[in-house]
């Protein structure tokens, strides 16, 4: 927009003003908007000198810990605002920012590990796992996250090796344990793959597409090994504890193949629907984002920037903005 350093500060200061406010949500496409019109080269001076006015707008929060939160979570939703636009490279920028900012409230807040905690999931909730790490090393969704990149890109034993301590620290994570078996048989490691696989599949406070994949992968297990009675025992275990549309498919599937129409089709009638139950299938949950543990993550955040509005609104010398609650 050719806008003056002046303006662009001017600009920058009313947006942090509005955000003091409480007003995060309608604030983050316009400091989305402010961002990309301050470097329509994407080029490394223009991004330095947009993020010169931000530190210096950012100042009086900046000095202490205790306030500079509730912006943190704000350039964190601007990072979903930019990625929805494709612009992934003005994203990445803000990553390492968010990260610079994150350090800067660990520190001013003592750095305990309750702080430690909120820091970690909020980096690891944009997807920065390996600085998420560095501030808490045992942090749930940036484990997860890091070993789901790990054997997306064929890292088998990375991915077992980040599994592995993620286990150790979070014994409970049913998901963790299930990836882990479902490495372990990609490894060829077939007893450690049951086994695991089995309690997954038998931990009655697993996710459902969690303990059904678990059962999905057994059944696959004894089905490549021609042991079709064993398969059909497993998905059959499956849809009394578990029910999901995926294991009647695929019992009904072996029926089939073995020509069994008849029993294919009883199954098949027999599926049943849970009210008010949105299935997707466990492989597609498995291949996309741990939504779960993203959104216990941003919980977390939210809660602990709910008790900072009011250190940031002195800080920014703006507490005379009505609130307008927070998000």
């Amino acid at each position: 927009e050719g806008w003056t350093r002046e303006q662009l500060a001017q600009r920058y200061r009313d947006l942090l003003a509005r955000a003091a406010g409480g007003d995060l949500d309608s604030v983050v496409p316009e400091l989305a908007d402010l961002e990309l019109a301050a470097t329509p080269k994407r080029s490394y001076g223009q991004h330095k000198a947009l993020r010169q006015v931000e530190r210096e707008g950012l100042e009086g929060a900046l000095g202490s810990g205790p306030g500079l939160l509730p912006l943190i979570y704000l350039y964190a939703k601007v990072d979903a605002e930019l990625l929805s636009r494709n612009e992934a490279w003005m994203a990445a920028q803000n990553r390492i920012f968010t990260a610079e900012l994150v350090e800067r409230w660990v520190k001013g807040n003592g750095g305990d590990a309750a702080t430690r905690h909120v820091a970690a999931q909020l980096l690891a909730g944009v997807g920065s796992s390996a600085q998420a790490l560095e501030i808490e090393p045992t942090n749930e969704l940036a484990l997860l996250r890091t070993a789901i990149s790990n054997e997306k890109g064929g890292l088998l034993k990375e991915a077992e090796a980040t599994l592995q301590t993620l286990i150790k620290a979070h014994p409970e994570s049913a998901h963790g344990r299930l990836r882990l078996g479902i490495i372990e048989r990609r490894l060829g490691n077939e007893a450690d793959a049951v086994r695991i696989l089995t309690e997954v599949m038998n931990d009655a406070k697993a996710a459902h597409w969690v303990a059904a994949l678990a059962c999905q992968q057994l059944a696959d297990l004894a089905h490549e090994k021609g042991q079709h009675e064993r398969a059909e025992a497993l998905l059959k275990q499956g849809i009394e504890q578990i029910g999901l549309q995926s294991l009647y498919v695929q019992l009904a599937y072996y029926f089939d193949e073995r020509q069994r129409p008849d029993e294919a089709i009883a199954v098949l009638n027999g599926m049943t629907v849970t009210a008010g139950r949105t299935e997707t299938s466990g492989r597609h949950n498995y291949n996309s984002a741990p939504e779960a543990e993203i959104a216990l993550a941003r919980a977390q955040v939210e809660a602990r920037v709910a008790g900072e509005w009011p250190q940031l609104r002195a800080a920014l010398r703006v507490a005379a903005v009505p609130q307008q609650g927070s998000p």
